[in-house]
């Protein structure tokens, strides 16, 4: 099951289905996407990643995890989990970059 797939608990008074038979009835009710999603077994990613960035700042994002119409095909968006973070991330937009250049 990964992010997109987690039922919503006010409408889910159950815990996830341990077998086939509960599976199957998510499937009228949540739909064949759920339930591919489900059947997948994937384990949603929980928390804060937190990366280096080589300029030295600690990095704190959230992920949000979009589900495209092609199969086994999704798109990951990195947000900043704090204030300290979304500014890091604004710093690193500006800056120049003129550092980099070409040598024939």
């Amino acid at each position: 099951m990964d992010e997109q797939s987690r039922p919503d608990p006010e409408t889910t008074a159950t815990a996830l289905p341990a077998s086939g038979s509960r599976r199957s009835a998510f499937r009228p009710r949540h739909g064949p996407d759920f339930t591919r999603r489900l059947n997948r077994h994937v384990v949603p990613r929980r928390g804060v990643l937190r990366l280096n960035h080589p300029s030295g700042c600690e990095l704190q994002m959230l992920r949000e995890t979009l589900e495209l119409p092609s199969d086994a095909q999704q798109l990951v968006v990195f947000l900043p989990a704090d204030e300290k973070t979304a500014q890091a991330v604004d710093r690193l937009r500006r800056r120049p970059q003129d550092r980099l250049r070409a040598i024939s």
